[in-house]
This record gives structure tokens, sequence and C-alpha cells, in this order.
């Protein structure tokens, strides 16, 4: 029987550790995160910065406690997340650069730069997996790739897609680059036109690496024959007049776990943790703006150098938290703890189906065992 993998625990509450910022520094050191970082190691700090509008995502001063770390550590450590597949504020490196700002988040206030990690052109590296899914190649965003050891600061939320919106999804979405993101969401992986919204700008012919978009009789069209899936259409496309063909989501999490598995296939082993930070755990991620308010209490912050294990730890603690009065919680009849709040609230979403899938593609190990860092004091 495989050894349970160790998740760390931390509640949010103020106490002899100390509040927030301090706890992230006990679980660093409990956790061993510290060891996975070599001097001048690149340490790439993959998280979400939020979409402008949003008030739940992580605040700047949480990232810039990993920040000093990973600095303490040795590392040189860079923020980064990756352009979004649909068309909003992060959709673009320059637009998301303007998000980031309006979010708080600069080099000056978390101390070491900031990257989109696909850049403008959409960057990034292919690998091929062995055993996949849905996807047997993998764009890996550049600046990701590049790195020497990836730390996953992941906000908790449901989502629609995943059940949880946590490090497995913060490091698979959010590590790839647009092509990849477009063939995990759909079976067709093919953009799909809105010609009644277009204003023929031309953009997104001009962008298209494969000639796939053309006008015929001044009607958007696309030869799929000649589409390579890049994606980069439907972010350059002013008007949504090209957009993600969506899938269904048990298809769309196949493509997540071999997206995860791409992106961590880069680094070498014991070169990749996980903070999971379960405080604002809204109904919606934090592409969703304005957001609703959170549906349970703030649980705290897990650490783990095994992702899969500490997505479920936090899974685990959600489910038995009591549900918010007045909230999304009470709307679909989940208050009470020990509630399946997930399948409450995504009915048709089967989570058992889920995480069978996660522990059969060996990401992780769902056989975990939870350390309060308090109660081992």
């Amino acid at each position: 029987m495989a050894e349970r993998s160790k998740v760390y625990f931390a509640n949010p509450r103020r106490t002899r550790l100390g509040g927030i910022c301090e706890k992230i520094r006990a679980l660093w050191k409990e956790s061993g995160m510290a060891d996975m970082i070599d001097e001048y190691d690149v340490v790439a700090v993959k998280m979400h910065f939020g979409e402008p509008g949003l008030t739940t995502y992580i605040r700047p001063i949480i990232a810039r406690t990993v920040v000093d770390l990973v600095k303490d550590a040795g590392g040189r450590p860079v923020l980064t997340d990756t352009t979004t597949l649909y068309k909003r504020r992060r959709h673009t490196a320059d637009s998301y650069y303007e998000a980031m700002k309006e979010n708080g988040f600069t080099p000056e206030t978390v101390g070491c730069p900031i990257l989109v990690a696909d850049g403008f052109r959409n960057n990034g590296v292919y690998v091929t997996l062995d055993r996949y899914y849905k996807l047997k190649e993998v764009k890996v965003a550049q600046v990701i790739y590049d790195a020497d050891v990836l730390v996953s600061l992941a906000h908790i939320t449901f989502h629609g897609d995943t059940g949880i919106a946590g490090t497995i999804k913060n490091i698979a979405m959010g590590g790839t680059c647009t092509e990849t993101k477009l063939r995990a969401h759909s079976s067709d992986a093919k953009p799909k036109l809105v010609p009644e919204r277009c204003i023929k700008c031309g953009i997104c012919v001009r962008i298209c690496p494969a000639g796939a978009l053309s006008f015929k009789e001044k009607v958007l069209t696309l030869d799929k024959t000649l589409c390579i899936s890049c994606g980069d259409c439907i972010a350059a496309c002013p008007q949504g007049a090209i957009r993600v063909p969506w899938g269904m989501a048990q298809q769309t999490y196949r493509g997540v776990l071999d997206q995860y598995k791409g992106v961590i296939s880069t680094f070498r082993e014991g070169k990749v943790g996980h903070i999971d930070i379960a405080l604002d755990i809204t109904p919606g991620c934090d592409c969703q703006a304005p957001n609703d308010t959170p549906m349970v209490p703030n649980i705290g912050i897990l650490a783990s150098k095994d992702g899969l294990a500490c997505d479920r730890a936090a899974f685990d603690l959600i489910n038995a938290a009591p549900g918010i009065p007045g909230t999304r919680a009470e709307e679909i009849g989940a208050l009470e703890p020990g509630s399946d709040k997930f399948k409450a609230l995504f009915p048709s979403l089967d989570m058992d189906e889920l995480w069978r899938l996660a522990a059969e593609a060996e990401i992780g190990n769902l056989d975990y065992e939870l350390i309060d860092i308090e109660k081992e004091e």
C-alpha cells in the first residue's frame, strides 16, 4: 500500500502562530518547500491575479509572503500566469498586465518580476505524454517551462468543470498555452464562428498562422482542414465573433489532467510544491467578475508536495464545514456540516468519477494525512 501523502494545514484564525502570512511561513517550513530550491533556481510562482472587478482573489500581500520565502531559500522568484482562452481583460498579455496593476500586483508590491507566461505570441514548448486521456501533446507556457521550480499558489473556489478550482486546475489551465486550453475544453477543438457579430476588421484573418480564416462573399469563414486549433483568433477578435466550442465538463476534466501532467513533467522530481488558499470560497472561480459571496466560512491554508492530495483535503474540509446562511449554500440546501456542497451546486458533475480519473492518471495520491501544524506544536 502506498504511503499516505502529507498535507499540512493551518486554520485562518489569528493564534499564537500569528495571522495568515505568518501561518504561510510556518506551513512552508513544515512542508519542506524550501528544500525544493537550490541556490539561484528560477522559481515560477503560478497564481491567478483575478479578473478586474473581482474582490476575492488572493491578496498581493499573500503573494509577497511566498515571494520572500523563495528568496530566503536562495531562489529567484517570478509570479506568473497565462492569458485566457475566452475574451475578457486577461485574454492578451498587454491587457493582462493592466488587469494585474488594477488588482494591486506590480513588481514593487510583490517584490519580484511578474510575467505573463505565454507572452504576446502564445509562446510555449510542446511536451508529449506517454499516457493520456485526451491530449497527447501539451504546450507548456514558456516562462513556466524555463523555470527550475514550480510553486502553485492557488485560490480554492468552486468550479463548474472541475468541481473544485485548486492547485490542479491552477497548474493545468494556467500553465499551458491557448491551443492546449482549446483542445482541453472542446472535443472538436475548432473555433466557433458567430458571423452576425463580425465587423469585418480582418484582425483574425491577418493573425491566423494557418490561413484558415477568410472572407467569402463578405462573410467570415473557417476552413477546418487548415485550422491548427491555436486559439489565437479567439483571443484577438474584438467583438466575440469567434468563440470557444465549450465541451462537457467530464471531457474537459480529462484534458485538465493531461495538462497538469504535461506541465509538471517538465520539472525534476521534488521540484513542484502546492499551496492552497482556502479563503473567500466563492461559487465561481476568480475568472468570474463580479463575484458572488463565499458559500462557506474561511477554511484555512494547506500545503503539500502532492497537488492531488492538497486539493482533496480542501474538498473534504469544505464539505465538512457549514454553509453560510443567505448565500448560494442556502439556496441549494447545503447549509448542514457534512452536506455535499459540490453535488448540490453542480448536480450533473460526478465528483467521485473525477477523483477516480485523477487517481488513475497517477498525478498524486487521494490518500492523505492532514497535519494541523498548530496541534503539532
